[in-house]
């Protein structure tokens, strides 16, 4: 799993299920992502946010490709309707 302390460009609120999950770094969105049930592995958004979200992690002076990371993600949550 993906640890980095950094904050996302913008924070996100998740839900899963009746829960609010607040996604406020890198590592949160990664963990996030990790812990899903595995009836969501190989949907291509997951897989896209994941991918950007491992590259901001390597990248951590590119602000652009934390914009495009956190919006990867915030994409995919609402594919879902899990975007609170």
């Amino acid at each position: 799993m993906l640890i980095d302390s950094r904050p996302l460009y913008y924070p996100i609120v998740a839900l899963l299920g009746r829960d609010r999950v607040d996604i406020r770094t890198i590592g949160d969105a990664a963990a996030f992502i990790v812990n899903l049930p595995k009836s969501y592995d190989g949907r291509l958004h997951w897989s896209l946010a994941g991918s950007a979200l491992e590259a901001a992690h390597e990248r951590p002076n590119d602000i652009d490709l934390l914009r495009t990371a956190t919006m990867a993600f915030e994409k995919a949550l609402a594919t879902e309707e899990m975007l609170g």
